[in-house]
């Protein structure tokens, strides 16, 4: 891609942007960067889900002799691939190490802003102020680690 050609498309992008004042830009800047703030929290929460499931289906399918691994295929006998994220496997994992229970809880709270972000936003979210990308990261992290061990 020569360089007019990127000039010429770059124009072409913010052509819709001409009309607009100083003080419209600022917010239309603002709306989009905040919306891709909360997509990139979806995707980072849903990623975390997906491994939360794939390790549980793992450990419960392995025969994992670790405490949680017992815990787990506890759980999958009961219910198999119907366990409940948030009510049971979560809390599943906060019994078997009390001294993480912390980070856990934070990411059942993530999970709500998830839920939101996945099928509300028709009305305003008082935890979308609490979740930016770089708690959500923090708190999907800190949870992974755990699991990963």
């Amino acid at each position: 891609m020569t360089l007019l050609s990127l000039r010429n498309k770059s124009a072409h992008l913010f052509s819709r942007f001409v009309a607009y004042n100083k003080g419209k830009f600022d917010l239309m800047f603002d709306e989009l960067t905040d919306e891709l703030g909360r997509t990139a929290c979806l995707n980072m929460l849903v990623a975390t889900e997906a491994e939360l499931r794939h390790d549980y289906d793992l450990r419960s399918r392995r025969r994992h002799k670790s405490k949680i691994g017992v815990r787990l295929r506890e759980l999958f006998k009961t219910y198999e691939k119907r366990v409940k994220l948030e009510e049971q496997l979560l809390e599943a994992w906060k019994a078997e190490f009390p001294m993480e229970a912390p980070k856990f809880s934070k990411l059942k709270g993530a999970f709500k802003y998830r839920h939101w972000l996945a099928h509300g936003r028709g009305w305003v979210s008082p935890l979308d102020d609490q979740y930016t990308p770089e708690r959500v990261f923090e708190v999907c992290r800190d949870v992974l680690i755990i699991v990963r061990e």
